[in-house]
């Protein structure tokens, strides 16, 4: 598969960057949008992406027995790591230790056969995508407890893919509904409904995530002059 950078809205005006050799079924940038994160569903791994889309391995994270990772969601402003899984006819909520890839079960969902894919906004609410139904929920974070926002108006299968852009909090999903054919495009929090932007440019499945942080987000990147109770501000 090609390993592609694009600009956020425009899935045509795209340039690929590398080749990928795992099947990466989930990935999110960090809080400072600069380390990509992604989970490879084959060996049941986290890891980091490179540039050029080489896998660099953290550890082993392993969801239930006969479960399939579908989707990977970083908190972009706390940096908890969510995961989600399903095994097609119940999907569960993790969260992940970035350092070793340790995933922790927090629920399972008996009521959302597959949901294909999660992201957080920056108010640390997760959305979900679930395509038996093709409708969007809203996720507890605590419970796995899922509530419908509505459904997406497009009938998806197989893998898919989603993140919000944190500057302005737009979701958008990358969609496949079989034989090639997908739309990108962006999914209304309101009411569910997906708005094409992109239809079959180019064909295929699509993960992907938006390297963007949240609106009046400081990174500290030291102390200042040797004082332990300041932190430095001067490159955000």
């Amino acid at each position: 598969g090609e390993f592609y950078k694009h600009e956020i809205g425009d899935l045509s005006n795209r340039t690929e960057v590398g080749r990928l050799t795992l099947p990466i079924f989930g990935m999110d940038f960090d809080p400072t949008a600069t380390t990509l994160y992604a989970l490879n569903d084959e060996l049941k791994e986290l890891g980091t992406m490179s540039p050029n889309g080489d896998f660099i391995y953290i550890g082993p994270s392993v969801p239930l027995s006969e479960h399939t990772w579908t989707g990977l969601a970083i908190d972009p402003v706390d940096g908890t790591f969510f995961a989600s899984s399903s095994n097609g006819m119940e999907s569960s909520l993790y969260t992940i230790n970035p350092a070793t890839g340790a995933a922790t079960w927090v629920a399972t969902n008996d009521q959302l056969d597959v949901v294909i894919d999660i992201s957080v906004n920056c108010q640390g609410e997760i959305y979900a995508h679930e395509i038996v139904t093709d409708t969007i929920h809203k996720f507890n974070r605590t419970t796995g407890e899922g509530v419908l926002v509505g459904d997406t108006g497009i009938d998806s299968n197989f893998a898919q893919g989603m993140d919000f852009d944190n500057r302005d909090g737009t979701l958008y999903a990358y969609t496949y509904q079989g034989n090639g054919a997908n739309q990108y495009g962006t999914i209304n929090l309101t009411t569910g409904a997906f708005t094409p932007l992109n239809i079959n440019n180019p064909q295929g499945q699509f993960e992907g995530a938006t390297a963007t942080t949240c609106f009046g987000s400081i990174f500290a990147d030291g102390f200042e002059f040797g004082d332990t109770s300041e932190w430095s501000d001067t490159e955000p």
